[in-house]
């Protein structure tokens, strides 16, 4: 009987300590009194986090993976500037001009403002009849555009007709950035228009000096093909 009794007595002492135990606390208020394990997995939700508190120092290195980011919600104002200005500047459109021109023995397709020469094609025709057959002597290519020039045939050649018809189809290339700021023509080719204002006075002097060489070698390569017309032209006369 007293064996029953201390038994059943210390069951009552225990009972109150057991559910206090269970009891949800709604007063706490310590500081690092609650550890790592006493909390409940899958129990701190973003409800219960204050926007603006974590910081970098709060995550381990490595810690945050592929996986752990839902799909389609990182922005780019999530990424540091050096990958936002390397984003912003990459090319977003190319676009590609053909500038095609004819003319009698020398002829240029000049490439549109903002673009640059990278290819071209050359003929010479006959005209349906009209002109000389032509040996095509020359056919450039420039950043500026593309030139061909066109010599008689001499088996065919027939001076009551005129020479023949030069033809050239010049391609030209344009791009534009991701943020809309359009690509120039470079002493390297096209190049992103991304300078700071500061700089900008100096990239256009430049720009500017560069575009005038190419224009003069653009103009150098006509003056010479217009030369050797002439000279086979005075030859055709000399005969």
């Amino acid at each position: 009987m007293k064996h029953t009794l201390i038994v059943a007595f210390a069951t009552l002492c225990c009972l109150p300590g057991a559910a206090a135990r269970a009891q949800t606390a709604t007063n706490l208020n310590c500081s690092l009194c609650v550890s790592e394990p006493e909390i409940a997995a899958q129990a701190v939700t973003s409800g219960k986090i204050a926007n603006g508190t974590i910081a970098g120092v709060d995550i381990r290195a490595s810690t945050i993976t592929s996986d752990k980011i839902t799909n389609g919600t990182l922005t780019k104002a999530d990424l540091a500037a050096t990958l936002q200005n390397d984003i912003d500047g990459a090319i977003a459109d190319i676009s590609f001009a053909r500038i095609a021109a004819s003319g009698g023995g020398v002829v240029a397709a000049q490439c549109p403002s903002g673009s640059v020469g990278v290819a071209a094609s050359c003929e010479c025709t006959n005209g349906g009849g009209t002109r000389n057959f032509g040996v095509l002597f020359g056919c450039t290519i420039t950043a500026g555009g593309a030139a061909a020039g066109c010599f008689e045939e001499a088996l065919s050649f027939n001076p009551q007709l005129p020479a023949p018809l030069a033809n050239v189809r010049a391609i030209c290339m344009a791009a534009e950035s991701v943020d809309g700021t359009p690509w120039t023509n470079t002493a390297q080719g096209l190049a992103v228009d991304s300078v700071s204002p500061d700089a900008a006075a100096a990239r256009d002097a430049e720009l500017a000096r560069w575009m005038k060489e190419q224009q003069a070698d653009f103009d150098e390569v006509l003056a010479r093909y217009r030369s050797q017309r002439a000279t086979f032209d005075a030859r055709v006369r000399a005969r």
